[in-house]
């Protein structure tokens, strides 16, 4: 198989290194696609899921957060930030996200579910106070 034909699909090529196990190629495939097309939501999705999968939580953040910049209304990637981020003990910014993808199906049982399991994790700090007007993450 050769990955220069400027007919293949760099995303699809991406999926099947990632079935093959060979991430670093997939996540060059994915790069290959975004360099191609940097507004590519399904691009930032496939990034982000690949970085989350190898344990580079803070760069997967950085590329779902940008999926969610593109598309204000995109479910798929609020719905990662928040279970991304309820993974990485922030709570705050869980509740953040999971809200978010919330306010857009809000007859979702399963989005009901997530934003209420990560509820209980919230520490009991009296200052503590969720300000959806901002997201501030610190690595």
């Amino acid at each position: 198989m050769s990955h220069s034909h400027a007919d293949q699909d760099p995303l699809r090529l991406a999926q099947e290194r990632l079935g093959a196990g060979a991430i670093k190629e997939a996540e060059a495939l994915i790069h290959q696609a975004l360099d191609q097309q940097p507004r590519n939501i399904a691009a930032w999705m496939q990034l982000g899921r690949l970085l989350s999968r190898s344990g580079r939580l803070g760069d997967a953040a950085e590329a779902f957060l940008k999926a969610a910049e593109l598309d204000p209304a995109h479910l798929q990637s609020r719905t990662a930030l928040g279970c991304l981020f309820r993974n990485m003990s922030f709570p705050e910014e869980a509740i953040h996200w999971h809200g978010e993808a919330l306010a857009l199906q809000p007859d979702s049982l399963i989005l009901q579910l997530n934003h209420l399991f990560v509820l209980p994790i919230v520490p009991d700090r009296k200052s503590t106070r969720l300000n959806s007007s901002h997201l501030v993450i610190s690595y």
